[in-house]
């Protein structure tokens, strides 16, 4: 069946009026029914009039309902609209094209520093701080030309402020926003205008840039490379600095990525950087710290210190990006080269005796702590033999003291040509002498004594000054201090030397006279 009939049945949708009226008389019908039991009749045309002006009558009635509910919403409106438009966060102002102001909000009142009636009629150019007169100008004059939205940042001037209020008092700071609004004739009758006081964000930018321009200046007077790494990707970017420290620029080395580090590094340094990193990414290690060798331009391989951190970490505990620094320290690295280098030659003088070249007290008294350390944990023998030159003050009083050093140094070449590998002849001072002997017992210690004795008596630059040769003997007892050792060692020389020198004494023993009869 076709649509069509339905259609011409169809009403019309009822007016506001018709419905009103409905209303109304449906209304009426019903008081009149609550009614009728007790009323008595009246006329028809009388019935008819009192019915149109009963249906009149409740007509007004509703009417008024409905304006109070128009009249409530209209406040609510106006309160909102006071909630929203004075109270904003925000200045709104509306300006003919003439920068006047024809309305504004309290906010834009409260931000200018004057009543909102006062403000309205101003122009709005006495608000704007002198300096900033021409970016203002400048606006407007691009708000007239393109008829579009224009933004700017500008100072604005505080009304009722003196000479004598502080700069941060009389203005601010304020991000402006015009709104041409065209008339019919499509020129800019109005404008309007959101403006916000945005001091402290001014006031964080400056402080930014102060602090990137400081930083800039010390990273540049530290001479110190950067580099900002992102890890899963490879990239990175390197300042200038780091390029130089390897005698590059940076266009010398494009295009820049993690491999350009990894060709300049030392092989067997970049696996070091390698675990390194591995340290820092498994948070075992604060900070990526490394010393490597990097390969500079003419060939030469330079020091750097590299030091770095992750910046960013993905969902997953990943780093993500890296930033560090590279500082060379070639020169700290050849200035401690150089130092251990001179401290292994004061190591090595502290340890030898100038004249003799044997070791000196200090270097005697180490090694004999050591060795009866070894002797203490390893249950071996261990003895000493203390060797004093007979005469050696009439030879220097009689020669001279040049004939005195010979003499020693002489001695000193015959007992350490007499020594094995692991034994250390020492030169304790004077004419004192002493020999360790790890691994010696007393009677092997004894022999060595006489010996010594023996090749003193048949070497001709020693007899030319007729110097001779008293020793002590002493072997190591479990449990004894070395100092203990030495003093007994030194008791058994000096009862040779009580008994006429020229003579080994074992620790001990009676002293017994000399074989030359000397006293």
């Amino acid at each position: 069946m076709s649509d069509a009939p339905r259609a011409r049945n169809r009403k019309s949708a009822p007016t506001a009026a018709e419905e009103l009226r409905r209303q109304a008389e449906e209304r009426l019908d019903k008081l009149a029914a609550d009614a009728s039991d007790a009323a008595s009749p009246v006329p028809e045309n009388v019935a008819t009039v009192v019915h149109d002006l009963r249906v009149h009558q409740i007509e007004l009635e509703m009417q008024n309902e409905e304006l109070r509910r128009v009249q409530l919403e209209l406040q609510e409106s106006r309160e909102k609209y006071f909630a929203l438009f004075d109270l904003a966060p925000v200045g709104y102002l509306t300006l003919d094209r003439k920068s006047n102001v024809c309305d504004a909000n309290l906010t834009a009142a409260r931000l200018l520093g004057v009543e909102r009636q006062r403000l309205v009629g101003r122009p709005f150019t006495t608000f704007v701080f002198a300096p900033d007169q021409d970016v203002y100008y400048q606006h407007q004059r691009m708000l007239t030309q393109t008829g579009k939205l224009q933004t700017v940042e500008l100072r604005l001037k505080r009304a009722g402020t003196t000479a004598a209020d502080s700069a941060e008092a009389g203005r601010f700071w304020a991000r402006f926003e015009d709104r041409p609004q065209p008339g019919a004739d499509g020129e800019t009758l109005l404008s309007w205008v959101t403006f916000a006081d945005i001091d402290e964000t001014v006031a964080a930018h400056e402080a930014l840039r102060e602090s990137k321009q400081q930083l800039d200046c010390a990273v540049e007077g530290s001479g110190v490379g950067l580099w900002d790494w992102h890890v899963q990707t490879g990239e990175a970017v390197f300042n200038e600095r780091w390029a130089e420290i390897a005698g590059y620029t940076l266009a010398e080395l494009s295009p820049l990525s993690v491999d350009t580090w990894k060709n300049l590094c030392h092989p067997n340094d970049l696996q070091r950087s390698r675990k390194l990193l591995e340290r820092h990414f498994s948070g075992r290690s604060p900070i990526y710290d490394c010393e490597a060798r990097m390969r500079h331009k003419d060939g030469r391989w330079i020091w750097v210190l590299a030091r770095g951190k992750v910046s960013q970490w993905d969902s997953d505990g990943r780093p993500i990006r890296m930033i560090g620094t590279h500082l060379d320290i070639t020169a700290r690295k050849r200035a401690e080269e150089a130092l251990a280098h001179l401290n292994a030659e004061l190591a090595d003088e502290a340890a030898t005796d100038s004249l003799t070249n044997l070791a000196t007290r200090r270097h005697f008294s180490e090694s004999l702590q050591n060795a009866v350390s070894l002797a203490r944990r390893h249950g071996g023998p261990l003895a000493l033999v203390s060797f004093d030159l007979d005469g050696l003050k009439q030879i220097n009083d009689s020669a001279g003291h040049a004939a005195g050093d010979e003499t020693l140094t002489n001695f000193a070449a015959l007992l350490d040509s007499l020594c094995r590998g692991e034994d250390l002849p020492g030169r304790l001072g004077g004419d004192e002498f002493s020999l360790l002997l790890p691994g010696t017992d007393l009677s092997g210690a004894l022999g060595l004594a006489e010996r010594v004795l023996t090749a003193v008596r048949s070497c001709r630059a020693l007899q030319q000054r007729s110097a001779t040769v008293s020793g002590g003997v002493a072997q190591w007892s479990p449990g004894e201090l070395p100092e203990d050792l030495l003093r007994r060692a030194d008791d058994a020389l000096y009862a040779a030397k009580r008994g006429g020198g020229d003579s080994v004494m074992v620790d001990g023993d009676p002293p017994q006279p000399n074989a030359a009869g000397r006293p």
